[in-house]
């Protein structure tokens, strides 16, 4: 089968979750051995990560230059048509005519992410697929409980808008895909029941390193990590709200405690409250899978967001045990106590913590249980296994 994947942004440097998932699912879908082009925004196609070799032995890449200073103008406008603002970040006329040439030669078409739905009214003839990765609208209506009081109603708005636009971006498609049962339960609630049944989980794919040597944790006894992208809002919230809710109790009764915040796009604001509540920011880091493996444990403090929380997954495969929300957690289908130890409130953070600086073995036991749950879950033969299944039924 020719397909052709259309992404929102270029396919590297992958900071973003959906980069990841673009380029999981070109290189699964190659593997299967379909003809694979992948359509991606900006100018001059740069070079592949290290960690994704040979990916352009398998499937093409095209790069339509875009202009990203238009992204603004075009959220406004469509604001001001009653859409989401969310239709109008990636409007360009250059990708919507590349995308309508190149899809004549293909036998489906996967628009990545709901942002590109716009799209869909221009391929007739041609099956169409929504790979939302998760569900902005979900996204919007949490998030709009956690923002300032007067950004609220607009991300209200927004996410009722947004619902609206994923019902008929579902209605229009042949399908719509989604990372995590979470997000295809709670969208698949709001849809009548013939467009719920074309709502599929097909998760983002992690496999574990290695597993660690005996007694990984001596030599890293006093660090707790939080990575991810540090300036995604959800990430930022939670960091905010742990690091002046949670973090002074663990400071005071665990001075000799390290906490590092690891990531991409650490806004200045968010380095100088780490710098305050004497925690450290480490931007960009060359090697996180090293960053996880010295680390005690990884914290994932988010009650925001929607999708799987990829740094809880990282922290699973690093063979390091996590302690987290329960949002977190339901996204990406971990279970309290058995892969995780679980925190809401600040007395819970500290309790959590403390336990696993008290017992190691019990540290142990939940990273061998996460690793478990990643293989169940998230593996890259799971995500394969899908994708066979839904194209056959296409």
């Amino acid at each position: 089968m020719r397909i052709l994947l259309v992404t929102p942004r270029p396919l590297a440097p992958i900071r973003r979750g959906h980069q990841l998932r673009a380029w999981q699912l070109a290189r699964g879908l190659a593997a299967l051995g379909h003809r694979v082009t992948v359509l991606e925004p900006g100018g001059e196609i740069r070079a592949r990560p290290a960690a994704e070799p040979g990916e352009a032995e398998v499937f093409a890449r095209i790069a339509v230059p875009v202009r990203p200073v238009l992204a603004p103008l075009g959220a406004v406008s469509a604001f001001l048509l009653g859409l989401p603002a969310q239709s109008g970040i990636h409007l360009s006329r250059a990708l919507a005519d590349a995308t309508t040439k190149l899809a004549r030669d293909s036998d489906l078409v996967v628009l990545q992410l709901a942002r590109l739905g716009g799209l869909a009214s221009r391929l007739e003839g041609v099956p169409v697929v929504a790979d939302l990765v998760d569900s902005l609208a979900l996204n919007f209506e949490r998030r709009a409980r956690f923002e300032r009081p007067w950004a609220r109603l607009f991300f209200r708005l927004e996410a009722r808008r947004m619902l609206a636009w994923e019902r008929a971006l579902v209605r229009r498609t042949h399908g719509a895909w989604v990372v995590s049962e979470r997000d295809r339960a709670w969208l698949a609630a709001r849809l009548e029941p013939t467009l719920a049944a074309k709502l599929a989980r097909v998760p983002l794919a992690l496999e574990a390193s290695p597993p660690p040597a005996a007694a990984p944790r001596a030599r890293s006894a006093a660090r707790a990590v939080v990575t991810g992208n540090l300036g995604y809002f959800p990430t930022l919230d939670g960091l905010r709200r742990f690091l002046a809710e949670c973090w002074p109790a663990v400071r005071a009764r665990r001075p000799e405690l390290d906490l590092v915040l690891a990531g991409a796009r650490p806004p200045r604001h968010l380095v100088r409250a780490a710098r305050r509540a004497g925690a450290r920011v480490v931007p960009e880091p060359a090697d996180l899978a090293a960053v996880l493996a010295e680390s005690r444990m990884a914290l994932v403090p988010l009650d925001a967001g929607s999708g799987v929380p990829i740094k809880l997954l990282e922290a699973w495969a690093a063979g390091v045990p996590v302690v987290a929300s329960p949002w977190a957690a339901a996204g990406a289908e971990a279970r309290p106590g058995l892969d995780h130890l679980p925190a809401e409130r600040p007395a819970d953070w500290l309790a959590a913590i403390e336990s696993l600086l008290e017992h190691p073995e019990e540290g142990e036991r939940l990273a061998r249980a996460g690793r478990e749950r990643l293989a169940e879950r998230w593996s890259q033969a799971l995500m394969e296994r899908e994708l066979v299944r839904l194209l056959a039924a296409l």
